[in-house]
C-alpha cells in the first residue's frame, strides 16, 4: 500500500464521497481524505477520513486501462450487481463475507465505492507457507473450501449442465495468446489444441451442474481477517460455469506458489488434496464428489498454468516450467 497524498477538495470525486458516500458510514462530516493505492494497482485506492479514521475503497474501471468506456461501464455494472447478489444470498456476515457496495458513478471514471475490509491476503499466506508455516495454510484452505462449496452448492442450477464449450474456448484462447506472442511454438500450440479436444470428448467434463463461480479465484482476491472469517473481493468476473473454474484455479495457484517459491510443484500436493477433501465435505456423498472433482481437476490445473504463463512478469525459465506443468496435466489419463 503506497501513500499518494490527499484528495483535493476541487476533485469531483471528493464531492461524491462527501455527499453520497460519507453520510452512510461516518457521522463526522468534516472530511479530509488521505489516499493510498492498493495491491500495486493503478485502479484500486483507499480513501481515509483523517478526522475519523474511517476508510472506503474506490475502484476505477476506466481511465487507467486501454479499454473502451462501454467495456469499463459493463465491468462496473457486473461487479456492483455481483456484490449485491452475493450479499443477498447470505455472504453479508461472518464467517463468509463480501464487501458492501456504497455507491457508484459512471461519470467519474466508472468508479465503484465499497466498504474497506482489511485482512491478510491468501497470497501472503501462501508465501509464508513456502517458508515454513504449513499449519496456517491448512486452516485457511479449510475456510476457503467451505466458502466456495457454499457458494457453488447454493447457486447450482439443477436443470443446467456445464457447457464445456466455454472452457474449451477459454483454454484455446490462452494457447492462441501464447502462440501469437511467440511464447510457444506452432508445434506446441498444435499439441495443446489436440489435448484440449481430447478432454472435450470426456463425458465427465459435461456432467456437473452449472454454478455461480467467483470467476477470478486468485490468492489476491481472498482476505482472512481472523481465524474464522474470509472476505472475497473483485467479483466483476463472476459467472455461471463449472465449479472447477474456481476450485481448479485455487489448486493451480497453490501449485504455482510452490513452483515459484520452492522450485518444486509436488510439495503442493498435500495442500491441494486437503483443499479438495474439505470442499467435498459439503456434498451428500463426499467420496463420489471427490472422485468427480479429481478426475476433472488436471484440465483446470493445466489451463491455469497457461493463464499464469502469459503474464509479462514471468521469466522465460519460469514460463517453460509452467508450460511443462500444463502438458503434464493435459496428458493425465485419470
Amino acid at each position: 500500500m503506497k501513500y499518494l497524498g490527499h484528495l483535493h477538495h476541487a476533485d469531483p470525486f471528493y464531492k461524491f464521497l462527501k455527499e453520497r458516500i460519507w453520510p452512510q458510514i461516518d457521522k463526522n462530516s468534516n472530511v479530509h481524505f488521505s489516499v493510498h493505492v492498493l495491491r500495486g494497482s493503478n485502479q484500486v485506492f483507499l480513501y481515509t477520513n483523517e478526522n475519523s479514521g474511517v476508510s472506503v475503497i474506490g475502484k476505477f474501471f476506466y481511465g487507467s486501462f486501454e479499454r473502451a468506456y462501454s467495456v469499463a461501464a459493463g465491468y462496473l455494472t457486473k461487479e456492483l450487481k455481483s456484490l449485491e447478489y452475493f450479499r443477498e444470498i447470505g455472504f453479508d456476515k461472518p464467517p463468509f463475507y463480501v464487501p458492501k457496495p456504497l455507491g457508484a458513478s459512471y461519470d467519474i471514471n466508472c468508479v465503484l465505492v465499497e466498504e474497506y475490509c482489511p485482512g491478510t491476503t491468501f497470497s501472503d499466506i501462501l508465501k509464508a507457507t513456502a517458508h515454513g508455516h504449513p499449519s496456517r495454510l491448512y486452516r485457511k484452505l479449510s475456510i476457503l473450501a467451505e466458502f466456495l462449496a457454499k457458494l457453488h452448492n447454493k447457486t447450482a442450477i439443477a436443470s443446467e449442465r456445464v457447457n464445456f464449450n466455454e472452457e474449451r474456448h477459454y483454454s484455446s484462447m490462452l494457447v492462441n495468446h501464447l502462440r501469437k506472442k511467440n511464447l510457444v511454438g506452432d508445434h506446441e500450440a498444435a499439441c495443446f489444441y489436440h489435448l484440449i479436444e481430447k478432454w472435450a470428448e470426456k463425458e465427465i467434463m459435461w456432467e456437473d451442474n452449472r454454478v455461480l463461480v467467483h470467476g477470478d479465484a486468485t490468492p489476491a482476491n481472498f482476505l482472512f481477517s481472523n481465524h474464522t472469517e474470509i472476505i472475497a473481493i473483485d467479483l466483476e468476473k463472476s459467472h455461471y460455469s463449472d465449479r472447477l473454474f474456481d476450485v481448479g484455479r485455487v489448486a493451480g495457484e497453490i501449485k504455482h506458489a510452490f513452483l515459484l517459491e520452492k522450485k518444486n510443484a509436488y510439495i503442493s500436493e498435500p495442500f491441494i488434496g486437503h483443499f479438495l477433501w474439505q470442499y467435498c465435505t459439503y456434498f451428500p456423498n463426499r467420496f463420489e464428489a471427490f472422485q468427480s472433482i479429481t478426475r476433472r481437476l488436471p484440465f483446470y490445473l493445466a489451463i491455469n498454468m497457461l493463464r499464469i504463463a502469459r503474464n509479462p512478469w514471468v521469466s522465460s525459465e519460469h514460463r517453460k516450467e509452467l508450460i511443462d506443468q500444463a502438458f503434464l496435466n493435459f496428458h493425465y489419463k485419470g
